[in-house]
């Protein structure tokens, strides 16, 4: 069977206009998420082109990111050797190493309720200038991360996560990738560590800069209730992650794209990846001192 079937009556729109496919562009989406389906169906749970139908974003993540594991080599569990108490409660992908396993939770945030001040505002058809909602995002972040450690706390407790597993939350940025757009710090590593404004150490003589930091910046400020700490991967509240996954790759931006994932260590994890363990786009580790928090960024191989 094809990724593609006849619309279910409830089937969300843009799944719609690929099935229909009239454009050029929405023919070769399809085509590529056909060439998708081809490598992750013996990973995919049962009925997935129904849920794609009617959930596209969160199904393709699942999918996407589960092909690009496979393209680099990892060995990941098909779904005829997962026990249906792990369908239930344990996280979408396991991949399988020597000795452990590594548990990948899957996550789509969405935007957040229309016109609330801290949801992550739609983009207007006007070309105005106004601030990036970098604090909106990640709010959008923290907010699912902590749902997604709970469910992976809940399945260490039934035994489905070993003591010697890692545990890693993968987040979607698809439903504000172009909000989330940025050359600096991703979203992702400022929502889980106090990382706030950059600003530039200057030579006041040649106006030259000397170094550029980041400011500390503890909590994410709310309009709608007490502020967000951004320490998660720092407070020791989240042992259970070995860190996180974020990229902003969607149905309608993927074709002909590379990978675009970041990786951000989890500092207080207790089972961790190696550094490099994929070929991530970037990399970030804390390396924290008695005065101050390092972040090293890694160089990626090419």
């Amino acid at each position: 069977m094809g990724l593609f079937i006849e619309p279910p009556t409830d089937a969300d729109r843009g799944y719609l206009n690929l099935w229909e496919a009239k454009s050029n562009g929405e023919m070769a989406i399809r085509a590529a998420l056909e060439e998708l389906w081809v490598k992750y169906e013996p990973y995919a749970d049962a009925g997935f082109p129904s849920k794609f139908a009617r959930h596209p974003d969160e199904h393709f993540w699942e999918m996407y990111l589960t092909v690009l594991l496979l393209d680099e080599g990892k060995k990941i569990r098909p779904r005829k050797d997962v026990l249906k108490a792990e369908r239930e409660v344990g996280p979408d992908i396991c991949v399988l190493e020597q000795g452990r396993k590594v548990w990948i939770e899957c996550v789509t945030p969405g935007a957040g309720k229309e016109g609330h001040p801290d949801s992550v505002p739609e983009l207007g058809g006007k070309r105005t200038l106004h601030a990036a909602p970098r604090r909106q995002v990640e709010l959008r972040i923290t907010s699912s991360l902590k749902q997604k450690r709970d469910q992976i706390r809940a399945a260490r407790e039934k035994g489905i996560i070993s003591a010697e597993d890692v545990s890693v939350v993968a987040f979607s940025g698809a439903n504000f990738w172009a909000q989330s757009a940025t050359g600096g710090i991703p979203h992702a590593l400022s929502a889980v560590y106090p990382i706030g404004e950059e600003y530039m150490i200057v030579n006041g003589d040649t106006f030259e800069v000397i170094e550029s930091k980041y400011a500390l910046s503890t909590k994410i400020p709310r309009k709608g209730g007490p502020d967000i700490a951004r320490t998660a991967f720092l407070s020791g509240e989240y042992p259970e992650l070995g860190g996180l996954i974020w990229s902003r790759r969607t149905i309608g931006n993927f074709v002909g794209q590379g990978c675009d994932f970041v990786y951000a260590h989890n500092a207080t994890a207790q089972t961790k990846l190696d550094a490099k363990w994929a070929r991530w786009s970037r990399e970030f580790l804390i390396h924290t001192t008695k005065d101050e928090y390092v972040l090293e960024e890694l160089t990626q191989e090419k």
